[in-house]
């Protein structure tokens, strides 16, 4: 047979009703569906023979099956990813699940079965892909999106049904029937149009179990997707049962893409395509499995790590944080709490004077001792803490008046007065009690002024402190309560305050700078400035007494505004000698609650033409986590200037992962508790090494500080951190001595360390 151009497929597939022909003796080997032997008599539906290879059928229906289970595991991929990475499986996915329904469509059309050779033109096949491609990814767009409005998702069903009746359309287009096509329009309507609602059914039950947060098991993945493949071949089959070719019928495109070599370029293709889609599929869940597994053991160790921010790392008892958050709890629970409270503050009388003359080794065996001891004397309910280095927290709950209460502390102070054996030594002590009661919400009580109810918990524990303080005062082995106008200031701590307050201008004030190191190359990285008060008569008074006085008399803004400004300037004078140094410096919770903070330190920097990038601001974790929303806002007017911003004293507070990966730090420095306990402790080690690697998914540094034996020099480099800082290395000193250190000086002969002079009774050695 001559060939002749393929008219267009809209002739081809030209929809007309069903006709009779006339049929002559010749036809009779055309393989008609009908022939009639005598001639001129007119028979009805005189077709070619059709018919439909199961196996092919089966095929195609295991490939739409499958193309329908992978649609939603994308879907659900789409909905878990990142906006990024989502519009990455949307693309696949299109591509892969498009593919493969296109494939069952012409592994559909190569079960038909026809008397004549039948090919597919080029074009056309490569055309039919793209309707099946673009409604895939219209659906994975509209369903990737949980709770759409209903006209978006008959939208989306329309565009789907769309793409199948037009991929179907073009594909017997392809074939090139130049006689066209006669159509059973009952079969179109009653198989189609049921085999399109199915599809719909199977598109509403997926969406509705992904949005209700169903979990979907293999199992109900095939159960959901069967509707699905479903309709696709039902509306497959209605479009091919629906088809009669007439008996002068030939395919224009016979001598194009035909035959079984047609049928496994087709099927080899959707495998590929097919087995990478479920490779990523695998890859990605993979992935997610070991990102919850990360999470859950750093989730875990971060409980641990909470834990043991609430305990005394010598008795294991509650610090003060942990009986303030224990205290805190119970006052939240005041109303519906029958009990009352009674607090009790002890200090154990004379116990630095076994610190120094038995050493601090039996000073910590006396303390355990003495934990032991109070510890027998509590219930169930009450608790025992250790908040200072000799000093305990009591905490009693019951109907326990004013007359039991002082009972209870005749016995706590006859437990803590029987000689503690330490060694070949008997040491008694006496204990100085100072009591606070609390009374459930609502009530009155003589032990708390008016407006005083409900206090909170380090209220509480700070009133059974000053009773403490009071008791010690009156000659100590005495028991004291709280009584209001109670206070702990007395004439030398004004006097002390009001010296404070003309340090800056007496130029008193000073900074110190203890040296950071890099873990691994041991140069300088940075120093941390350390504020330093000395007195014009007293000497050098400690931060820790000065510094609770600021924060008590209000003076700390001012403090905090002078180191800022110190620091800055001496950056300035350091980079004049040639020296780019990092200074890290500290900020209180006071200067955090300052609006302008931001401003000033802006401010401070232009005046003294320094980067930004060389100031470090330490924050404690628990002054970023008290409200986080505030200290989020705070962190981020720093980290605009340009400020690096660091968390300090990691593992004593309260972090929620969330939170600590939105704000924007660069460091993370763990808490000296855990670095001293490193030598003797595989939970401190268990502990420093999961806020490394939490630290390190977070894409912070990690610093160490307290630093001071080789021992715990190599476990932090084992364990990965980043930074070291610490008395091993070097101690606190004025920037004239550390401009030494840092200043390259000629090295004659070996290299020899070099010694820093801090005080008049200890040395630092840089290496």
């Amino acid at each position: 047979m001559q060939s002749t151009p393929c008219p267009p497929f809209v002739d081809t597939l030209s929809m007309r009703p069903l006709k009779s022909r006339s049929v002559t003796p010749d036809n009779k080997t055309h393989g008609l569906l009908t022939t009639n032997p005598d001639p001129g008599v007119d028979v009805a539906a005189e077709y070619l023979s059709k018919s439909f290879h199961a196996g092919s059928g089966l095929i195609a229906s295991i490939v739409a099956l499958y193309a329908c289970v992978m649609l939603i595991e994308v879907i659900r991929r789409i909905r878990l990813a990142e906006r990024d990475l989502a519009i990455g499986w949307t693309l696949h996915g299109a591509l892969s699940i498009g593919s493969g329904l296109w494939a069952a469509h012409f592994l559909g059309l190569f079960s038909l079965d026809l008397p004549i050779e039948v090919g597919y033109d080029k074009t056309l096949t490569v055309l039919s892909w793209l309707p099946s491609v673009l409604s895939i990814a219209v659906i994975l767009s509209f369903m990737g999106r949980p709770h759409q409005p209903a006209h978006w998702r008959i939208v989306g069903g329309l565009v789907w049904a769309v793409g199948v009746s037009l991929t179907l359309y073009l594909g017997i287009a392809s074939m090139g029937i130049h006689t066209g096509i006669d159509w059973d329009a009952s079969i179109l309507l009653v198989v189609g149009l049921p085999s399109l609602a199915v599809m719909a059914l199977g598109s509403v039950m997926i969406r509705r179990t992904l949005d209700g947060g169903i979990p979907i098991t293999a199992a109900r993945r095939l159960l959901l997707a069967t509707p699905c493949a479903i309709g696709v071949r039902g509306v497959q089959y209605a479009a091919l049962a629906s088809a009669n070719f007439p008996f002068e019928a030939q395919s224009l495109s016979s001598g194009q893409l035909s035959g079984d070599a047609m049928v496994g370029l087709v099927t080899g293709a959707i495998v590929l395509l097919f087995v990478s889609t479920q490779m990523a599929i695998l890859l990605d869940q993979r992935m997610r499995q070991q990102h919850d597994r990360l999470t859950h053991t750093l989730q875990d160790a971060h409980h641990e790590l909470q834990d043991s921010a609430h305990r005394d790392t010598l008795t294991r008892l509650l610090n003060r944080q942990g009986v303030e958050r224990h205290l805190h709890q119970l006052l939240s629970a005041a109303s519906s709490m029958p009990h009352d409270l009674v607090l009790m503050f002890i200090n154990l009388d004379g116990f630095k004077m076994v610190n120094q003359s038995l050493g601090h080794g039996q000073g910590d065996a006396l303390l355990k001792q003495a934990a032991q001891r109070l510890g027998d004397l509590i219930r169930r309910d009450d608790l025992v803490a250790r908040v200072a280095a000799d000093e305990f927290v009591m905490l009693f709950q019951g109907q326990i008046d004013r007359g039991s209460a002082s009972n209870l502390a005749r016995r706590v102070d006859q437990a803590l007065s029987l000689p503690f054996l330490l060694d070949k030594h008997e040491i008694t002590l006496s204990s100085s009690i100072g009591i606070m009661l609390h009374p459930p919400t609502g009530t009155s009580s003589p032990e708390l002024a008016p407006g005083d109810v409900p206090l909170d918990a380090c209220t509480l524990i700070r009133r059974a402190e000053t009773a403490m303080r009071h008791a010690k005062a009156a000659g100590g082995g005495v028991q004291c309560f709280y009584e209001a106008g109670m206070t702990t200031s007395n004439t030398e701590e004004l006097d002390l305050q009001r010296d404070l307050r003309q340090a800056i201008d007496r130029h008193e004030l000073m900074l110190f700078y203890q040296p950071k190191r890099h873990a691994r190359s041991g140069q300088c990285s940075g120093a941390e400035a350390l504020l330093r008060w000395k007195h014009g008569t007293r000497g050098m008074i400690s931060p820790g007494v000065f510094i609770p006085l600021a924060e008590r008399f209000g003076l700390i803004s001012t403090l905090g505004a002078w180191v800022i400004t110190e620091a800055c300037r001496q950056i300035r004078a350091w980079q004049d000698e040639g020296i780019e140094l990092q200074v890290a410096v500290n900020l209180s919770v006071h200067q955090l609650r300052q609006p302008d903070l931001a401003d000033r330190i802006r401010d401070t920097i232009e005046q003294h033409g320094i980067e930004a990038r060389l100031l470090i601001f330490e924050i404690t974790e628990s002054v970023a986590m008290d409200n986080v929303q505030a200290s989020l806002k705070v962190f981020e007017r720093l980290a605009a200037i340009g400020v690096q911003l660091s968390i300090d004293d990691f593992g004593t507070g309260y972090s929620s992962l969330s939170y600590l990966s939105k704000l924007p730090a660069s460091q993370l420095k763990i808490d000296r508790s855990f670095v001293m306990e490193l030598e003797d402790s595989h939970h401190a080690q268990a502990i420093v090494e999961a806020v490394v690697r939490l630290a390190h998914a977070l894409r912070l540094k990690v610093v160490a500080e307290g630093v001071e034996t080789e021992t715990q020099h190599q476990a932090l480099l084992a364990l990965g951190c980043d930074e070291l800082q610490g008395f091993l290395f070097a101690r606190p000193m004025p920037p004239e001595e550390l401009s030494i250190l840092l200043h390259p000086q000629p090295q004659p002969s070996a290299v020899r360390p070099v010694q820093a002079r801090t005080s008049d009774s200890d040395f630092a050695v840089l290496h």
